[in-house]
C-alpha cells in the first residue's frame, strides 16, 4: 500500500505539478526622491497591496522598490497596469520579483580602471565582466557564480567592501534597465573624480 501511495503521489505531481505562488511584484526605475508611501499608493491603483517598500542603501533609494500583493492575481494584473507607465516623470518598469535563486551579482562603484579578470578575482566567481560604455568603464560590472548560495554569500560578504580605494555596491543582478542605478551614497562621488567629460555621469551613473 505504501508503495501504491507513492506511486500515486509520483503520477499526480507528474501530471499535475505544483505551482509557485507570485504574489511580490519589482518596481524598477523610480525617481530617487518617490518614497515607499509612494509606491504603495501608486501601486494601489492598479490592486490592492500589502506592502511596498522602496529599497533604500545607506540612506538614499536604489531606485527600485517591492510592491507585495495579497493573490497572483492581483499582482499579474499590477505589472500589467504599471509596467511602462509614468511616475515621478519616470517610465517604470514592472515584473514579478526573481529574487532568490539567482547566480549573477552586480557589483558597482568600481574603480575606472579595474579589468574584467581583476573583478572575478577580487569577487572569487566563475566569471565576471566589467560593462563598458563609449570604450570605457561603465563603473560596473556583472560576476557569475557556481551557485545561488555562492552568490547570496558573495553579496553579504562583499557589500560596501574596498576595492581600489572604492567601497563596492554589490547586490543581485535584477534588471538590465537598472544595472547602471547604483544608489548615490554607494558610487562615492564617481562622476567628481573623474572631472572633465565624464563629471556630467555624477555619483549615480546616469
Amino acid at each position: 500500500l505504501k508503495l501504491q501511495f507513492l506511486y500515486l503521489i509520483a503520477i499526480s505531481l507528474f501530471f499535475y505539478p505544483p505551482t509557485l505562488t507570485m504574489t511580490s511584484v519589482y518596481v524598477g526605475n523610480l525617481s530617487w526622491s518617490l518614497t515607499s508611501e509612494s509606491l504603495k499608493a501608486a501601486a494601489e491603483k492598479a490592486g490592492p497591496v500589502v506592502k511596498a517598500e522602496v529599497v533604500v542603501y545607506q540612506g538614499r533609494s536604489a531606485g527600485y522598490g517591492i510592491a507585495e500583493f495579497g493573490s497572483e492575481a492581483d499582482a499579474s494584473a499590477a505589472i500589467e497596469k504599471l509596467n511602462g507607465s509614468d511616475l515621478s516623470g519616470r517610465r517604470i518598469h514592472a515584473r514579478a520579483d526573481k529574487e532568490g535563486g539567482a547566480t549573477s551579482v552586480y557589483i558597482g562603484n568600481l574603480p575606472w580602471t579595474t579589468t574584467s579578470d581583476e573583478l572575478k578575482e577580487a569577487a572569487g566567481a566563475k566569471s565576471a565582466e566589467v560593462k563598458m560604455l563609449d570604450g570605457r568603464s561603465a563603473g560596473y560590472g556583472l560576476v557569475e557564480y557556481a551557485s545561488a548560495d555562492a552568490a547570496a554569500k558573495a553579496i553579504k560578504e562583499l557589500n560596501n567592501t574596498d576595492l581600489e580605494g572604492r567601497p563596492m555596491f554589490v547586490r543581485e543582478d535584477r534588471e538590465e534597465g537598472d544595472r547602471q542605478r547604483a544608489p548615490k551614497g554607494a558610487k562615492g562621488g564617481r562622476g567628481g573624480g573623474r572631472g572633465g567629460g565624464r563629471g556630467g555621469r555624477g555619483g549615480r551613473g546616469q
